[in-house]
């Protein structure tokens, strides 16, 4: 299991108690002696609540708009209400910083955080290493007219091939090319899975990708299962929400 988390995915892993007990122990370490680990906590805390909150943040608009309708200027005989409406608006900013972050969650911003660069194996042979240098380079379309001029083609080049359309934006190809390969047994069979969802995500399936991502959570003996967290599987499902 690779353990090469970057902060903000140490802590949601954290808190989706998906961290083996060593791990549980750093993050403990790191939130006991880093004030900035445990605002970011906080944060994360507040987006998981996103939806429920985001719900709440109409009604506590409307109550201080009537609030201040109502009382405008502060007098003793005011003060209970000047109260409230301080409470409430201290609400609203808060609800509003989580607001922001609910609004940025889309299948495109969910897509550039999971889009892993999938790494080659090493092959043999002038055309092979020529593919493997295209895909390397992130020439996708390079990749793609190499890939239809060779006629002995691998699994592992469907696979780029699969990859490169998704990330060329043209998802109905990259299905097309993807999803065969999670029908067998081959050794991309993993990576097509990953890859496929994310081919969903993007072509706002969101059905098909959250069966295929919540498959690879509930497998730990996936390649990719450290890769899908329950806050990637939340986020989509609030993506299909807003859809």
């Amino acid at each position: 299991m690779s353990h090469n988390y970057t902060q903000t995915e140490l802590l949601t892993r954290y808190l989706d108690g998906e961290l083996e007990p060593a791990e549980i122990a750093a993050a403990k370490e790191l939130l006991n002696s880093n004030e900035a680990a445990r605002q970011e906590l906080s944060r994360i805390k507040a987006t998981q609540q996103a939806v429920k909150l985001t719900g709440l943040k109409y009604q506590i608009q409307q109550a201080v708009a009537k609030e201040k309708a109502a009382a405008p200027v502060v007098t003793m005989q005011s003060r209970k209400s000047y109260l409230k409406w301080v409470s409430i608006a201290a609400m609203i900013l808060l609800v509003s910083g989580v607001g922001y972050q609910y609004a940025s969650i889309n299948e495109n911003s969910i897509f550039q955080d999971a889009n892993l660069e999938y790494k080659t194996v090493v092959t043999r042979g002038e055309a092979q290493d020529k593919l493997m240098t295209l895909f390397s380079n992130r020439d996708y379309k390079g990749y793609l007219s190499a890939y239809q001029a060779i006629e002995n083609k691998t699994t592992e080049n469907q696979l780029m091939a699969g990859i490169s359309l998704l990330n060329l934006g043209n998802t109905n190809a990259s299905i097309e090319s993807l999803e065969p390969l999670t029908k067998g047994s081959s050794v991309e069979k993993d990576a097509a899975e990953y890859y496929l969802a994310l081919s969903y995500l993007k072509n706002k399936e969101f059905e098909k990708s959250l069966q295929l991502l919540e498959a690879i959570n509930a497998n730990p003996e996936h390649g990719y299962h450290n890769k899908v967290s329950n806050w990637l599987i939340q986020k989509i499902k609030i993506a299909r929400s807003k859809s």
